[in-house]
């Protein structure tokens, strides 16, 4: 079994704070989760997470035109510069001085970026730009000009096209005008804002426009257009191309730009008012709510003159510019909008949501998951709108599961939501909401025929299993005594899907129901505590069950009255249970952090239990006064093969210990996420005062909010009660993907997902020396398809394979796959099986997959399985969905081709020749839904249409 298991993509958390953007390509969209960005592929459909960690929450990122660099700025200051080429922290760099860092910026052409930060502004070159007299820079922080002429903390900066001013906004109510050329010391102020600015953008419609547009907090927007500048004087261009041709202007050319600049300035031609209007049908409420609303979020497009304002009630308008010609006024009914985006093309715009558990008073609205969400304004559609848990305590993940063939992840939230993602995209596939009305604490797919039954328990008191193929909830199990309600925390379900199990932490029992007829069958008693763990053995009617009662107890379902067989007494309360999966052996987390196995048969224990607390980490809270040294493991999973053990608990550590030899071979540190508390192995008391309590957890404002609730204390979990508090870094779940490809663990920050397929690093397969990009192109040109393909595959490089593979002609396919030998056969079909739902070739790929299988399938078939499964699995996932795909089109053709046909008949005549053409024509329409492919069209109207 490989253990290199690699950080993939998180799920769960769509979106935290700060800012989106959209990529240059203006089809991904960066998003800020934690100390992580995702990037959502919308093409595609695809999201993953960028390979690199920060040590704070992300709150402010920007990306350079050319998708070569990514800057990333956190909330305690610190500015990353990463490469998007290989997805590497390149630099990093603290700004001491700053309580925060407002903005970040890229000029249009790259070749400089601008960090804000308080009253502060530094503009820095580009590293890899060429300066004139100079030659490429590669200093990453090569400070070109800094500037300090706002009295107020700057919110928001714009660039020209040309990239030689910048305009900054600042709560000062004052838009400055800089040039980037440091000898050039002139600054234009413009004051005359009624409130806060939000945003400023340059109009930028040419190259030479400098109309700039400001943003204030009460939704006024003011114009302002440049004064126009007498013949005599020399335009910009002339004086920066004289400029750049020389590295040292003379004197006379200094004192001629000088009196230029005297003559730039601005005055304000229009002032517009872009409050929500109020419609005379709404309802008091609604008009108070709109009548309240400002802006929080905005952005501009230069290429198509729209312009997207975001408000805290979650409406967003879109206005066409300069004439703020209202286009559209919507609800997104998401809360507070905290970012705005719009690609390139300006087709899309995305939204980001951010979790506000304090949400206006006056509306008495509670949103406590973000949102991303993007909108094609066009056709009014949603190309993207994902729901995620946020960053209290009262929505994480507590549970986790992967259906039997591995293409979906399910997990619950302490909010009672249960979230269906795509196992090979990441997208959300399914979501239920309103059923539970507690947390979720256990959840797992039925092992039934379809794989498409899921089933949860929850504190309401009740089981509820559902249906994916229908998308609904078709059975719900609760307590056969009236006023009843227990707690459940726990469930199993049996390997034939008829039985499940649940335990509960209320009354000590465990509830026995038949998933078939939705019938309770029986509860076992005999546990004096909560019941925290039950699994049922996968070979047979053996159920074992834990409990805080320091006992394990076997039962044997099948024996009437006595069904508890063994019970296994300990000293510390036992957490969890795990059974291995030839059913011989079960394991067991102790609160003392130990891992000990048992026999099923006879309850004996083998060997030596694992002491795991200090694998956990010596990590303290900043809650306490002393170390924590209370670590144990809240959840274990075996391997498919039942080779090695998988744990996680109240601990910032992945554990993979070997089964037999009990020894630790590998640790996954998930986060170092600073911002969440259970990181740092030591706490200073320093910020400990007189009465306990800690300056890190007092508030900090970050945000003027006039409506902030009193804050309570001593509450750890709610809304209006929340006290400030920083998340515990926590696993309580941990799953196998069948094919052991790749895992997921249910923790603080989201359901984190590691795989064996992240191939980001160069990673060569029987590499040579002679073996290189120019070799195979040499290959290529001299129609030499063989080799090529063979030096394509042992270089490993996804972009090469492409240009060989689809270079070969089809008379040639059969003889080259002959003669590949059986270890490059399966990493041909690996490629192909991520290249299907992405290519345009669809039938040249299937027409690959077929030959190679034709020629090589038997030596497949022979191989060990644990070589070939998870390649077949992934073909048939990928040709499965690219299947549900041709059929959805199908069904939505169907009628719209029987309506087509009919009208292009004319008038529907008696006679038995036209009776019988339509009863032709319906029974071709009937059969139009294939299996494999799109229906066929009927043409020839006029002609014979069926034989």
């Amino acid at each position: 079994m490989r253990l290199s298991y690699e950080f993939e993509n998180v799920l769960g958390a769509v979106y935290h704070r700060g800012t989106i953007k959209f990529a240059p390509d203006a089809s991904s969209i960066f998003s800020p989760v934690g100390n992580k960005i995702v990037v959502y592929d919308l093409k595609s459909s695809k999201s993953s997470a960028l390979p690199f960690q920060v040590n704070y929450n992300i709150n402010q990122i920007c990306i350079h035109p050319r998708s070569t660099i990514l800057l990333a700025a956190s909330e305690k200051s610190h500015l990353y510069m990463i490469s998007l080429t290989c997805g590497r922290l390149l630099h990093m760099k603290e700004y001491k001085s700053f309580p925060t860092i407002t903005n970040i910026s890229f000029s249009p052409d790259g070749r400089y970026y601008c960090v804000c930060g308080d009253n502060l502004v530094l503009i820095y070159i580009t590293p890899g730009s060429i300066v004139a007299g100079k030659g490429r820079e590669i200093t990453p922080f090569r400070l070109l000009k800094k500037c300090r002429i706002n009295h107020d903390t700057i919110k928001d900066v714009s660039w020209t096209a040309d990239s030689k001013y910048v305009c900054i906004a600042s709560q000062d109510i004052s838009l400055s005008v800089i040039h980037v050329d440091d000898r050039d010391k002139s600054v234009i102020q413009l004051i005359g804002h009624s409130d806060a600015i939000t945003s400023c953008y340059f109009a930028n419609r040419h190259d030479q426009d400098r109309m700039l547009y400001s943003l204030t907090k009460n939704c006024n927007m003011f114009v302002w257009e440049e004064q126009e500048r007498s013949e005599s004087e020399p335009s910009d261009d002339e004086d920066d191309d004289e400029e750049n041709n020389s590295e040292e202007p003379d004197p006379e050319k200094r004192t001629k730009e000088k009196k230029r600049k005297k003559e730039l300035r601005y005055y304000r031609s229009a002032k517009h008012y872009l409050k929500l209007p109020v419609e005379p049908e709404e309802t008091p409420a609604e008009k108070a709510r709109r009548s309240s609303a400002y802006i929080t979020a905005s952005d501009y497009n230069s290429s198509v003159n729209l312009m997207v304002l975001g408000y805290n009630t979650g409406h967003y308008s879109l206005f066409e510019m300069p004439s703020a010609t209202l286009i559209y006024d919507l609800d997104s009914n998401s809360g507070l909008i905290s970012s705005i985006s719009i690609n390139r093309t300006g087709d899309w715009i995305a939204f980001g949501s951010s979790v506000d558990p304090e949400a206006d008073l006056k509306t008495g609205e509670n949103k406590t998951s973000s949102r991303l969400f993007v909108w094609e304004w066009q056709s009014k559609s949603h190309v993207l709108d994902q729901y995620g848990s946020g960053a209290t305590m009262s929505n994480m993940h507590e549970c986790v599961s992967y259906s039997l063939d591995g293409t979906h992840v399910v997990s619950g939230n302490l909010a009672g939501k249960i979230k269906v993602w795509s196992g090979l995209t990441g997208e959300t596939v399914a979501s239920f909401g309103d059923e539970h009305v507690g947390p979720i604490k256990a959840i797992k797919f039925a092992p039934n025929k379809s794989g498409k039954v899921i089933v949860s328990a929850s504190l309401d008191g009740t089981l509820r299993a559902y249906d994916l193929n229908k998308f609904k909830n078709f059975r719900t199990f609760q307590s056969s005594v009236p006023d009843r309600c227990p707690e459940f925390v726990c469930l199993d379900i049996d390997s034939t899907g008829e039985f499940i199990a649940a335990g509960t932490y209320n009354y000590f029992e465990i509830y026995l129901y038949s998933l078939q007829t939705g019938k309770f069958l029986e509860y076992l008693t005999g546990h004096e505590g909560p019941v925290s763990g039950v699994a049922f053995s996968p070979v047979s009617n053996l159920l074992v069950s834990t409990s805080w009662d320091q006992t394990v107890r076997i039962w044997s379902l099948f024996e009437g009255s006595k069904c508890m067989r063994d019970t296994i007494t300990f000293s510390n309360e036992v957490i969890t249970v795990a059974f291995r999966p030839d059913g011989n052996e079960f394991v067991v987390s102790l609160r003392n952090g130990q891992i000990t196995f048992f026999n099923v048969h006879n309850a004996a224990q083998i060997g030596a239990p694992i002491e795991g607390a200090g694998d956990l980490g010596t990590t303290q809270l900043i809650t306490e006064a002393s170390r924590d040294s209370k670590k144990f493991f809240l959840t274990l999973s075996y391997s498919a093969d039942g080779s090695y053990l998988i744990a996680g608990g109240n601990s910032n550590y992945i554990c993979i210990y070997h089964a037999q030899e009990k020894l630790l071979v590998k640790k996954i540190a998930i986060t170092f996420n600073m911002s969440f508390d259970g990181i740092f192995d030591y706490v200073s008391n320093r910020r400990r005062k007189e009465f306990g309590y800690n300056l890190e957890l007092l508030e900090q404002r970050q945000e003027e909010r006039t409506d902030r609730p009193i804050r309570l204390p001593g509450v750890r979990k709610g809304d209006l009660g929340d006290r400030q508090a920083k998340p515990v870094i926590a696993v309580c779940q941990m799953v196998f993907s069948p094919t052991m490809r790749s895992f997921a663990a249910a923790t603080t920050e989201g359901v984190l997902v590691y795989s064996l397929d992240v191939s980001r690093h160069f990673d060569p397969y029987r590499l040579a020396v002679d073996v290189d990009p120019d070799s195979i192109k040499r290959a290529l040109k001299s129609k030499d398809f063989g080799t090529a393909l063979t030096q394509t595959i042992q270089l490993n490089d996804k972009r090469l394979f492409l240009k060989v593979i689809e270079s070969i002609p089809l008379d040639e396919m059969e003889s080259i796959t002959a003669s590949l030998e059986i270890d490059y056969v399966r990493r041909v079909l690996d490629f192909m099986a991520d290249i299907l739902p992405q290519t345009r070739h669809l039938e040249y790929y299937l027409l690959w997959i077929k030959v190679l299988l034709y020629k090589h399938g038997m030596t497949l078939k022979n191989m060990p399985s644990r070589d070939v499964t998870p390649t077949v699995r992934a073909l048939h996932q990928n040709m499965h969905r690219l299947l549900m795909d041709i059929k959805q089109n199908s069904d939505y053709s169907k009628y719209s081709l029987e309506y087509l046909t009919k009208t292009t008949r004319g008038p529907i005549t008696t006679n038995d020749d036209d009776e019988t053409l339509m009863d032709c024509n319906r029974t071709d329409l009937d059969n139009t839904e294939l299996s494999t492919g799109a229906p066929s069209m009927l043409v020839n109207g006029d002609d014979e249409m069926c034989e």
